[in-house]
């Protein structure tokens, strides 16, 4: 696409760019440990809250400027911010996949599977606790084996005709539904000690016109994009690109209102289960032609970097983290906060425990039938490797955060070093490895009919083995 290149994306106020002219995120603050703001708790009730394909840089907390995360903004000034963490795989189902265990995607998701291996759910319950999941995306099915360790899992579709004044979409009204369940249950179902996960669709495509949200569309609304992008498109102009960039900011602000009503109905839940910690995060975050694509196939820091912000009730909130972190980590982070033990051979640390000097970060991304890339970071160098092409790139994220000076004819060593320490954490080949855990197994394999239907009426399922791209070169979960 030959119309679009950087300086328009700069114009129109895009990404990292909107955030450096207009509102710099708060300085991190180093912490070697963070003791006095995530005190061990044993009991405590857990909340963790995820978004799909939520940037953590469309967010105020991490610098955004436009007012579209007026609620989490206000809940992170009394929590602890991560600010480098990266979703270890960029589709819904291997970041799942981590967070749920622990470990790297390509080890534990395999033909579409999540593979018998001990689970965050798990731990939890094998400790007393009441675990339930609540969610309306049809990635994380059962049959996918992602309800290992839960007591209650559930995964929404929303009737005909439900949602509300503010609902444009079918893919609204399975938030609501998932909000009113989780609601339900928080108020009516859950013994403490209990973990509930919440994940919402929203700002998941289609970005929808959304009524609350009108004050954040500054492009024209004629054209293709009036009322939505529909759940796989391309943009043909720069003024495309800018609606599409306003409808995205209107999710995200509708993802925002979710997240303060579900704090209301847990903040009355706390009156009778107790005291709750609260963990909000993504599986992904989203390309808007940073780097020529849409959605998320790649694994450049739109796409892989997520929030983390986790809030503990009798923490000292207002606290920054700028140690390099992982989804992989949710796991050991919250058991070490309840005081349970974690899971032994997995790949993620305690972001409570002391630092690891030049640790090393990987994302994967291999559910496409053909696009696979890794990303290895350590420090602020980072490689990224295209499996298909046999190429790879360099950057430095401390001179270079919106990744758009190679370095690798420079630094030829340390891409070399970055892929070699890669191949060492996974023990294997990272290409190979991803390849080899889809093994040509088609998406749809082990999903009734109803459910395959709702993964292409979403923009899954179009043909070959695995997630086809969509006509702008991205990806849905």
């Amino acid at each position: 696409m030959r119309w679009l290149d950087r300086r328009i994306a700069a114009a129109l106020g895009l990404a990292a760019a909107a955030a450096a002219a207009g509102c710099p995120a708060p300085a991190p603050t180093a912490s070697p440990g963070l003791g006095e703001a995530l005190p061990p708790a044993p009991g405590i009730n857990v909340l963790v809250v995820s978004f799909d394909a939520l940037r953590a840089d469309r967010l105020g907390v991490y610098g955004y400027p436009r007012p579209t995360s007026p609620g989490l903004d206000a809940f992170a000034r009394g929590a602890v911010v991560f600010d480098r963490v990266w979703a270890a795989g960029q589709a819904t189902p291997t970041s799942f996949a981590a967070a749920f265990t622990g470990r790297w995607p390509a080890h534990v998701f395999r033909g579409w599977r999540l593979e018998p291996v001990p689970t965050l759910a798990g731990t939890f319950a094998a400790a007393g606790y009441d675990t339930a999941f609540f969610s309306a995306s049809p990635q994380l099915v059962p049959e996918r084996g992602f309800d290992r360790g839960f007591g209650r899992y559930e995964i929404l579709a929303a009737p005909a005709g439900d949602g509300d004044a503010d609902a444009e979409a079918d893919g609204d009204a399975d938030d609501e539904q998932v909000l009113r369940r989780a609601s339900r249950w928080l108020a009516e179902e859950a013994r403490a000690p209990f973990l509930l996960w919440v994940h919402f669709l929203s700002p998941h495509a289609p970005y929808d016109h959304r009524a609350g949200s009108a004050h954040l569309y500054r492009a024209p609304a004629a054209g293709r994009f009036e009322r939505t992008t529909g759940p796989a498109f391309e943009v043909r102009s720069a003024a495309e690109l800018a609606r599409v960039a306003d409808l995205y900011d209107g999710e995200v602000l509708h993802a925002d209102r979710l997240f303060g009503r579900l704090q209301q109905v847990s903040a009355a839940a706390a009156g009778h289960a107790g005291e709750i910690l609260v963990a909000v995060t993504a599986d992904h975050g989203e390309e808007l032609m940073d780097h020529g694509g849409l959605q998320h196939v790649k694994v450049f820091e739109e796409v892989i970097r997520i929030p983390l912000i986790v809030r503990h009730p009798r923490g000292a909130g207002g606290r920054r983290s700028d140690l390099p972190a992982s989804n992989v980590d949710l796991l050991p982070t919250l058991a070490e906060i309840a005081g349970l033990e974690p899971p032994a051979g997995i790949d993620g640390v305690s972001l409570l425990a002391p630092p690891v000097p030049d640790r090393l970060r990987l994302a994967l991304a291999m559910t496409h039938p053909t696009e696979h890339y890794l990303a290895a970071a350590r420090g602020s160098e980072k490689a990224i490797v295209d499996c298909r092409r046999g190429s790879g790139t360099l950057y430095d994220l401390a001179a270079d955060p919106r990744e758009e000076r190679d370095l690798l004819g420079e630094r030829r060593r340390s891409y070399r070093r970055l892929v070699a320490a890669a191949a060492l954490a996974l023990d294997a080949e990272p290409c190979r490895l991803m390849r080899d855990a889809i093994g040509g197994v088609p998406a749809a394999s082990g999903l009734d009919d109803e459910t395959a239907g709702r993964l292409r009426a979403l923009g899954y399922l179009g043909g070959g083995t695995g997630e086809a791209p969509d006509p702008g070169g991205g990806e849905r979960d």
